[in-house]
């Protein structure tokens, strides 16, 4: 089977601090079926062992967001993976969000804690998370740090007999969603494949100073696909103050012009009346700051005319439309700088 070798340790050495070493006989290789054989040096021998990645899926990730009562933010989310899959869809996360509303204090996992406590822990954690059926869902804190995330699983453990994995290929799944009480963004979400055929050594793997080492340590940790979705990256104020939550709402924005979702001289020209519309409500004139966001919002819908239809709308497989900015960050842009005219 003719394979392509993926890592050269050589080149990696280079790369690398001296005390990283490349042992005789370590490598890497793809193969035809995208697997890859690891052949390591444990010391004593060379070993090899089969690494199946999580990234043989075709997913199709759509967002809505809906404005609904007390001001609270409702987001959904549907999941399609290709008919050319190789793999189910088993895992999201969701990462880097201001805030999830539940009504019920979340109480983080941490240790110490008795059985009964962890898992009184758990359920407050998956309480305010809408999960389809035999899927699993978890929230909190990242960690060391105020971000939010969240995570949908469908464990194999759970459902033993179950033929459906997750999202089989050719299929599509929904009901994914939850609440926040702050205003959508653009977050990458991780996506992962489920993979039969695990990770493992007989031994203790590679050592521990080997570029090999290094080299699967980063094959492990970016073992996913992304996909753009809306989900609460905008902080509101408490209380409210309209310039605050304008200025959020432009510093996000501004985060899209790296990311090519959103070209740069029209983030100019939508500047201009962002700064006017900060400018005009901390004067107390809120109806000239309204004509602003107004000004924008026409903007908008001149680039994508979709922008004000909140529906499930594919936000990966488009086509790239002449437009300055990408329809996800239009309907997002488009829906925030709403919500400030109605509130």
């Amino acid at each position: 089977m003719k394979t392509k070798f993926v890592i050269l340790i050589g080149l990696f050495l280079v790369l690398q601090p001296l005390a990283v070493f490349a042992y005789p006989g370590e490598s890497i290789v793809l193969d035809t079926n995208g697997d890859y054989t690891i052949t390591y040096w444990n010391g004593v021998r060379i070993l090899q062992v089969k690494h199946v990645p999580a990234t043989k899926i075709e997913p199709t990730l759509s967002s809505s967001f809906n404005l609904g009562g007390a001001w609270l933010n409702t987001y959904s989310y549907s999941l399609a993976n290709g008919q050319n899959a190789k793999q189910p869809i088993r895992s999201i996360y969701v990462r880097g969000m201001t805030s999830i509303f539940s009504q019920q204090p979340m109480t983080e996992i941490s240790s110490g804690m008795s059985i009964a406590a962890s898992l009184a822990a758990m359920q407050s954690l998956s309480a305010p998370i809408v999960t389809p059926a035999r899927w699993e869902s978890l929230a909190g804190n990242e960690p060391d740090s105020a971000a939010k995330q969240i995570m949908w699983s469908f464990y194999t453990a759970s459902h033993p007999n179950d033929p459906l994995i997750g999202v089989m290929p050719n299929t599509t799944q929904s009901g994914f969603g939850f609440a926040s009480l702050d205003l959508p963004g653009v977050v990458a979400v991780q996506l992962e494949g489920y993979t039969p055929i695990q990770q493992g050594y007989e031994d203790e793997g590679p050592i521990p100073d080997s570029a090999i080492y290094a080299q699967l340590d980063q094959l492990e940790k970016n073992d996913f696909l992304l996909r753009n979705a809306a989900a609460p990256m905008i902080a509101i104020p408490t209380p409210y103050d309209a310039a605050v939550t304008l200025e959020n709402i432009q510093t996000h924005a501004h985060t899209w012009i790296t990311k090519q979702l959103l070209n740069a001289t029209f983030s100019t020209q939508l500047d201009t009346s962002f700064q006017a519309a900060i400018a005009a409500y901390r004067a107390n004139q809120p109806q000239t700051a309204i004509i602003q966001l107004q000004t924008m919002r026409t903007l908008i819908k001149q680039q994508q005319p979709d922008a004000d239809k909140n529906d499930v709308t594919p936000t990966v497989n488009l086509p790239a439309p002449p437009a300055t900015i990408d329809l996800l960050a239009a309907r997002i842009l488009y829906f925030d700088l709403g919500y400030v005219i109605s509130r």
